[in-house]
């Protein structure tokens, strides 16, 4: 009976290691928000390379978090020099097409500002349809809907409203390539790294900003994600955009929008994703998603 006993603990033993080895396996391959601090601020250093292999290792692995965060990295033309993940257009599309395949929506956003940045207008048409289409009904209404509708108006100046029946054909193109997967891994739930604050309710905005935005000449419509620390106390700290916001004036507003979150306490040092929303001629306007 002894040795039965014995031998059964050593088996839970040995389950308990396996069981361990594969929940560490499993975290390495997810996106830690240290990392991607790292590969935004994109310094040439051993720390930064480090992390950007690991991100990469994430992606190769089928993360669809850091296939969206590659890709967005890719696309910023602000980090024409940077250390990793220098600008590159191409290797953009192809990390956030892969990204929405694996279900993230606002990649097709992505890649329709991509191909309009490099004058593929009805590529990007197609894409903004594709967002359009994919879109819940709540989303239809503020800020997203601003940006969907300044993309498309954008995008019909550019083509023209007389080809339509060439815009129809190009988004059930794209929607019997790309919808299957993207609606499959929506109903997956993937994990994050347990260093992100996943819960919108454990961060709120305080006070608004006093008066009205500043009017500028920057004519600059789009999202600006940010990544903050959030300390012990719930409160932020260090922070990086990671779609460079288009302007020294906007990177300082910034600083005063993050500096207004207002989080849970934490554990430990944790970190959050917010969107800012940038509006025509306006310095900034505050969404928090």
């Amino acid at each position: 009976m002894k040795s039965r006993i014995g031998l059964c603990s050593s088996l839970l033993a040995v389950a308990m290691m396996v069981s361990s080895l594969a929940q560490a396996a499993a975290t390495t391959t997810l996106v830690a928000p240290a990392d991607l601090m790292l590969a935004i601020r994109a310094k040439d250093d051993a720390a930064t390379r480090a992390a950007a292999v690991r991100l990469q290792a994430s992606a190769d692995a089928g993360g669809s978090h850091a296939m969206y965060d590659i890709g967005s990295l890719y696309r910023q033309s602000s980090r024409k020099g940077a250390a990793v993940f220098a600008y590159d257009p191409g290797k953009a599309l192809k990390w956030l097409t892969r990204a929405f395949d694996s279900g993230r929506l606002t990649a097709a956003y992505k890649i329709a500002l991509t191909y309009a940045s490099i004058d593929d207008d009805m590529e990007a048409m197609g894409w903004a349809q594709v967002y359009s289409h994919y879109m819940q009904p709540r989303e239809k209404s503020g800020n997203q809907q601003q940006l969907r509708l300044a993309l498309l108006n954008d995008l019909y100046a550019r083509i023209g409203r007389n080809r339509e029946s060439a815009i129809e054909a190009r988004l059930m193109s794209l929607l019997d390539k790309h919808g299957p997967d993207y609606e499959a891994s929506q109903r997956r739930d993937e994990p994050m790294h347990p260093d992100w604050i996943a819960d919108g309710d454990e961060c709120k905005v305080t006070k608004p900003l006093k008066g009205k935005p500043e009017k500028t000449r920057i004519p600059e419509v789009g999202l600006v994600e940010y990544l903050v620390a959030i300390d012990t106390r719930g409160q932020p700290g260090d922070f990086v955009a990671l779609d460079s916001a288009p302007h020294a004036m906007l990177e300082r507003d910034l600083r005063a929008v993050v500096m207004r979150l207002d989080c849970k306490p934490q554990a430990g040092t944790r970190y959050v994703f917010q969107n800012v929303h940038l509006q025509l001629a306006s310095r900034l306007e505050l969404d928090n998603d």
